[in-house]
């Protein structure tokens, strides 16, 4: 069953991880799926090339097409006219691997004939050529999500730091509170040493008033 070509577009770049296909990358996703490319000229052909052709009976496709798909029970060919433009050649191929990626090849042994299919083939070869501001931010996320989360515990540690920083400008002195007390103490006072309940006074509490100095530490 065949697919959008957004949703199809979608997904190969998923696949793949690659955000706006180069020729060679095309090329090599096409024969990893088992598809051979064939480039021909509509003139004069390679002895191998124009082999294929004729053994197919595609003299016609030859003629009139700058790129095609076919199959049957012994061939997946993918043809691209060897003249193109690299850019040509990739929006051929894009086409092209719109109808693979789609689902399209099992229903014909040539693709071209059904008009939804070409615009499902369209929609997946302009999508890929043309991402879009969430496609661009997805994929740099994906390709970059080590150095993103090393930027991101970073930025925690600095929050917490600057927190533990800004605390301990809050703190009032050097000096401790018990927290049943109402006095403040030196840190080593005899009043507060080893207990477990000692905390240190902010300025907040020493503006309050209701703590006064320990008489054996702060005299």
């Amino acid at each position: 069953m065949s697919i959008s070509g957004k949703m199809a577009a979608r997904d190969f770049r998923k696949k793949y991880s690659i955000l706006k296909p180069t020729l060679e990358e095309m090329r090599s996703i096409i024969q990893s799926q088992g598809y051979n490319i064939v480039e021909f000229n509509a003139i004069f052909n390679d002895e191998d090339v124009a082999l294929i052709i004729e053994n197919l009976k595609l003299d016609n496709l030859i003629s009139e097409q700058k790129g095609f798909t076919y199959t049957d029970s012994k061939n997946r060919l993918v043809f691209v006219h060897e003249d193109l433009s690299e850019e040509e050649k990739i929006n051929v191929l894009l086409h092209e691997e719109g109808h693979i990626f789609c689902g399209h090849i099992e229903e014909h042994t040539y693709l071209g004939r059904d008009v939804q299919q070409e615009v499902e083939a369209n929609e997946f070869a302009y999508c890929l050529q043309n991402p879009n501001t969430s496609d661009k931010s997805i994929f740099f996320i994906k390709k970059n999500k080590i150095w993103i989360s090393v930027v991101s515990i970073i930025i925690v540690i600095s929050l917490v730091g600057f927190s533990w920083f800004m605390r301990e400008k809050q703190l009032y002195g050097d000096y401790v509170i018990t927290d049943t007390g109402n006095k403040y103490h030196q840190s080593d006072c005899i009043h507060v040493k080893n207990k477990t309940n000692v905390h240190r006074l902010t300025v907040e509490q020493f503006e309050s008033g209701e703590y006064e100095p320990c008489g054996t530490c702060l005299p």
